[in-house]
């Protein structure tokens, strides 16, 4: 084992994670060079079509068409309802019932009361803001050529070009970050050439108007709005309730004759026009009624279009490039291969076989960069990154389209940090914090202990009890402690002891919950009860399918993880020695992992039951290995040998639909097990099986889930590096397939920015970059070494640097 000292060298490397930039060089420009290739060559016929893009706040999904565009928007806060009590006050009286049917194993009794007595309603919805619909007249558009529709990535552009009847058109549409608003600007390369009619159309009950040259939708959300999964149904509305919000569209520039009416904006015998558009809601925070106690909306719009009528296209243009670019030109990766750019994404897409358009799965993940930092940035009442991310369309979205905490809202952050966009994990953070508040109240409320707790599902308004339905899902009570996973996360990669000291309370709150709340068992050890394990159900040797348990794997492996995190932390803190010899007592009392003797699988539940569905995808107790890393094939590989069994026997073939995360997991799960080439088999089938021409991830065939593409984003990153066990796992899951390539700026864990080049499947090198001056212990294949480095130090490493002993 080998000892390497560096000093500071790099004067320019930024000392904060956040404002780390690559250095620009040969690489980094090919594989920029590399992303142009998000492209069609046909207007987009349904939404799974359309282009996605966003600043965090808004969000469009762009159809780019010759004689009508249609831009449909988003904004973060938009939900349905109101703040709500909707807190369980009598479920209490019969927990110790069913608490007393689960110990006597009687499942079936147990689940009956916990579905009578421990549910409550569903959540509201995440709603579809507008439309801006851009009609195109005196146009020809049957003589439309050249058709092209491209995301640029490297400049988080939308750019749409064609020629009809002679003349050039080129159209661009972005978000901007820095000046909050969607910019659209409109070409033609000759004389009154550009002529169309700007109209705003939303399906909630609103009104349009004219006035002073803009035009304003002015709109009330409605109370509740029913999830898909209740069949159609109408929203309620109720006069005087519910979200206010607004609209605005302006024309900062044009060389045409402009008019405006109630009706839309008209501009005509123009050579170009740039649009701008905002929009705002009387969202006000999750405790404050949006319709009494609500901001000025009008205000906000306002307040931001006079901002950017003092700017030009090009000032706009400018600012926006500057702020996207900070971000996402941190993190570069070229899988080097044939250069397939010149194909449209859904032919690329459709001609996608194992190992042959290796540039596409570099460009898979870097899109999923692009739409994490589109849905989720941080700012005032900053909303994570949903099911669909910040994009819907419909009053009944797909499972509300709200956070769903037992895995999907999780799934979408697993690429945050190791893909250099820390910054954008502070929403996720920030909703942790808020459902601590009705979290303590469901804590007091339905399980009689103090501390907090939050369960399957989560919305706007931050309520923490159980939903309706069936306790199948209802009962999760892991999610709160899943969400302080990502506190200790953001923590771990930066390093930063003022925001540690800011999220303490919230995870030692979280583990003062379950602290209370585990009931010891016949064997002594501290379990959950009443209890789930990720919505699966169980077969027990004499024939019962339930759902209803005490202590199931997944949810001791969490809970253990929150009691050592906040362990960790007390001591960093130098604060509560107390309480952590509290939690270090009763880590000794958690039930350890189980390994099937006569299997040789891991146990999914305490008792030895079998799945009664064992290829649905949904291996629950895999969380240790995927999330945190209490299995490793490192340190602990009996147990990482009897998952990967379970895995084996678990997941489904080669037919099942990999969308969502019924790919992120197993990708996943192989990465981190050492295996590449499985981890991007999986890969290969959710490109063929779940990639909709658009380059999102679909979920049997119906559903955008973006956690399709961000759990498949983070396998990518994770095939190339990983940080557990304290060390630096430098090629760790190199799919065969990857033969050649680089990445620059990868984070790891600790405070440091890697890149890492190979050629013929081996290390070629690695340079490491410290934000925090800590020593580093760096692996590959087989062989470590440990680093020390100063604060802003750099190193390079080469395969001789890992000489075996």
């Amino acid at each position: 084992m080998k000892l390497l000292k560096a000093v500071a060298i790099l004067s320019f490397l930024a000392l904060n994670a956040c404002n780390q930039k690559p250095k620009k060089d040969t690489n980094i420009k090919q594989a920029q060079e590399s992303l142009k290739g998000i492209w069609l060559d046909q207007q987009a016929a349904s939404w799974y079509e359309a282009t996605p893009i966003g600043n965090g706040r808004l969000g469009g999904m762009v159809y780019g068409g010759t004689e009508v565009d249609t831009i449909k928007l988003n904004e973060e806060t938009l939900w349905s309802g109101e703040p709500r009590d909707i807190q369980n006050k009598h479920g209490l009286k019969d927990l110790p019932e069913i608490r007393q049917l689960l110990a006597d194993k009687k499942t079936l009794e147990a689940q009956k009361l916990i579905d009578s007595v421990m549910l409550g309603p569903n959540n509201q919805s995440y709603l579809p803001m507008g439309d801006l619909i851009l009609t195109h007249n005196g146009i020809n558009s049957s003589t439309t050529t050249d058709y092209k529709r491209i995301l640029d990535l490297n400049s988080g552009l939308v750019k749409t070009t064609y020629n009809i009847s002679g003349v050039n058109y080129k159209k661009e549409v972005f978000a901007s970050k820095p000046d909050d608003a969607i910019i659209v600007k409109i070409t033609g390369d000759k004389e009154n050439s550009v002529n169309f009619t700007a109209e705003l159309y939303s399906l909630i009950q609103s009104e349009t108007t004219g006035d002073s040259g803009d035009l304003i939708l002015k709109g009330q959300a409605p109370l509740h709005a029913f999830p898909h999964y209740e069949g159609p149904k109408e929203v309620i509305y109720e006069d005087g309730k519910g979200m206010r919000f607004q609209i605005r569209l302006s024309v900062l520039e044009s060389d045409g004759d402009i008019t405006t009416s109630n009706d839309g904006i008209q501009i005509n015998n123009a050579s170009y026009a740039t649009l701008i558009l905002t929009a705002a809601t009387s969202f006000n925070g999750f405790e404050k009624s949006p319709s009494v106690s609500g901001k000025d909306e009008n205000a906000i719009c306002n307040a931001i279009l006079s901002k950017i009528k003092t700017k030009s296209y090009s000032d706009l243009h400018n600012n926006h490039l500057k702020d996207y670019q900070s971000l996402f030109h941190r993190v570069s990766l070229d899988f080097e291969g044939e250069n397939r750019n010149h194909i449209p994404i859904n032919k690329r897409v459709e001609a996608y076989t194992p190992g042959n358009d290796p540039q596409l799965i570099a460009l898979y993940y870097q899109f999923g960069r692009y739409l994490l930092m589109s849905s989720s940035r941080p700012g005032d009442f900053a909303q994570p990154a949903n099911l669909q991310g910040i994009w819907s369309r419909l009053m009944q979205p797909a499972w509300s389209c709200n956070w769903t905490l037992n895995c999907n809202a999780q799934i979408n952050y697993w690429p945050v940090e190791t893909g250099n966009l820390s910054e954008c994990h502070i929403p996720l953070i920030e909703l942790t914090k808020d459902l601590s508040i009705d979290g303590s109240k469901t804590a007091k409320n339905l399980y009689g202990v103090n501390g907090w707790v939050a369960h399957h599902n989560a919305d706007i308004w931050r309520t923490t009890s159980p939903v309706g339905g069936s306790g199948l899902w209802a009962i999760y009570q892991i999610g709160s402690a899943w969400l302080c996973h990502h506190l200790w996360e953001h923590y771990e990669f930066n390093l930063d002891e003022a925001y540690l000291s800011s999220v303490y309370p919230y995870i030692k709150n979280a583990a003062l919950f379950y602290v209370e709340s585990m009931q010891q068992n016949k064997d002594g050890y501290f379990v959950t009860s009443p209890a789930v394990s990720f919505e699966n159900t169980f077969k027990k040797p004499d024939g019962t399918v339930g759902w209803a348990c005490e202590g199931p794997t997944q949810d001791i492996q969490i809970i253990r993880d929150l009691f050592e995190n906040c362990i960790s932390a007390s001591q960093i803190l130098n604060t509560d020695s107390d309480f952590a010899v509290t939690l270090k007592e009763r880590l000794d009392k958690l039930p350890p992992m189980k390994i099937n003797p006569n299997t040789g699988r891991l146990q999914e539940w305490y008792d030895d039951w079998e799945p009664s569905a064992p290829k649905n995808g949904q291996v629950a107790h895999g969380w240790g290995l995927v999330a945190d890393n209490q299995i490793s094939p490192y340190h602990s590989p009996d147990l990482a040998k009897a998952f990967e069994q379970t895995l084996e026997y678990r997941q489904p073939g080669e037919s099942y639909n990999s969308g969502s995360w019924t790919g992120s997991f197993p990708a996943m799960f192989y990465a981190r097990l050492g295996h590449g080439d499985k981890s991007q088999n999986v890969v290969d089938r959710h490109i063929k099986n779940a990639v909709l021409p658009n380059f999102t991830s679909h979920f049997f065939t119906k559903y955008w889930m973006i956690d399709g593409n961000l759990g498949i984003t983070a396998t990518i990153g994770e095939q190339l590096l990983q940080s557990h066990d304290n060390t630096i796992h430098l090629l760790p899951a190199l799919p065969t397939a990857h033969k050649t390539g680089h990445v620059k700026g990868l984070k790891a864990r600790g405070g440091f920015i890697i890149d890492v080049s190979w050629k013929n499947n081996n290390l070629e090198k690695a340079t490491i970059h410290s934000l925090k001056g800590k020593p580093c212990s760096v692996m590959y294949n087989g062989s470590r070494i440990n680093i020390e480095l100063e604060q802003g130090a750099v190193t390079t490493l080469s395969p001789s640097d890992f000489n075996k002993e």
